[in-house]
Order: C-alpha cells, then sequence, then structure tokens
C-alpha cells in the first residue's frame, strides 16, 4: 500500500509540476493560429464528396465545397451543394441543392483539432421545391450539412514547440482578418 501511495504522489506531484511549467511558460501570453480559407477548403476537399443516408429512405451526396471569410466578423461561411434522392430501389433523378451556412470555430483540447460549429443556414435553394416543403427541405439538409461539417476537422494544430503543445488549452477568441481565420489560443 505504502508503495502505491509512493507512486500516485509522484505521478500527482509530475502532473502539478507539468500544470506549473504550463502556466509559468504561457503565463498571460496568447498563441495566434492564422487558418486561410484555402486550407480550410483543402481540409474539406480532402473528405468530400460524402454520401449519408437518413432514416433508410433519403440518401445525399454532399460536395462541392465553397469556403468564404467576411472580414471584421468571426463567422465562416461555407457553402456545399447536395443531391438528395429518395432510397427505393428505382434510379430516380436526385434533387439538387445549394446552401451556404455561417459557422463558428470549435478547438477540442486533447488532439489539437479545430472544427466548424454553430451552424446557421443562411441560404438554400433547393431544385423543383416549393411552397411549404421548403421549410421542411431546409430543416433536413440544414440538419444533414451540420452533421457532415462537424465530423471535419478544418485544421490541426502543430506542436512544434513547447508554447504551442502548451497552448492546447484554452480558445480565447476568433476572428476574420486580412483573408484568415486568426484563432486566439492561451491560458
Amino acid at each position: 500500500m505504502k508503495k502505491f501511495l509512493t507512486i500516485f504522489g509522484a505521478i500527482g506531484f509530475v502532473v502539478l509540476l507539468g500544470l506549473g511549467f504550463a502556466f509559468f511558460v504561457l503565463d498571460g501570453e496568447e498563441y495566434e493560429v492564422r487558418i486561410s480559407g484555402n486550407q480550410i477548403r483543402t481540409a474539406l476537399d480532402a473528405r468530400l464528396p460524402v454520401t449519408k443516408r437518413y432514416l433508410y429512405v433519403v440518401e445525399a451526396t454532399y460536395r462541392n465545397p465553397r469556403v468564404v471569410l467576411p472580414e471584421g466578423t468571426a463567422r465562416i461561411t461555407v457553402g456545399l451543394d447536395a443531391d438528395v434522392r429518395a432510397v427505393d430501389g428505382k434510379k430516380t433523378d436526385p434533387v439538387t441543392c445549394s446552401a451556404d451556412v455561417s459557422t463558428g470555430v470549435a478547438f477540442n483540447a486533447s488532439t489539437g483539432e479545430f472544427f466548424l460549429t454553430d451552424f446557421q443556414v443562411d441560404r438554400l435553394d433547393v431544385e423543383h421545391v416549393r411552397g411549404g416543403l421548403t421549410r421542411v427541405a431546409r430543416k433536413a439538409l440544414g440538419a444533414g450539412l451540420r452533421k457532415v461539417l462537424n465530423e471535419i476537422p478544418i485544421y490541426q494544430l502543430q506542436a512544434r514547440d513547447v508554447k504551442t503543445a502548451v497552448a492546447k488549452l484554452v480558445l480565447k477568441n476568433v476572428e476574420i482578418e486580412n483573408g484568415d481565420v486568426v484563432v486566439t489560443l492561451g491560458i
């Protein structure tokens, strides 16, 4: 039992020492990451097109990502096209949709990855759908877009030095500046 307590105490000491070192190294400092629209588009291109099936009756293929970084905001605009078709064993023609969503940025400190989050559908054009069905299509495709985009990391922080490795703690601020997403991390 004494050996267990000694080992447990040593591990606790090392963890506290590491946290103390992190606070000493970054003490109030911030670490800035710049992510260009091209980097975001490349990350999306690597995972798209992707096809998702919903409730075993509808299949949507998401493709053609577009990225716009509106200056002076904290939101990224991402556009996607989707081909939606019924899964009924017949070769039905898909309904083509085009959507733009504005998103925020989330940071996963344990993996060092940035993701799109807090989605708002700004524009949705659905071919051959009018009236009350537009609202239903908007809601369904909005949910599908959120799920697809939320699964794709848009950037991964590289631990090149001690400050970068330690800065994987807290996302402090996000803004668009000079055509880049500027993310501020720190303690």
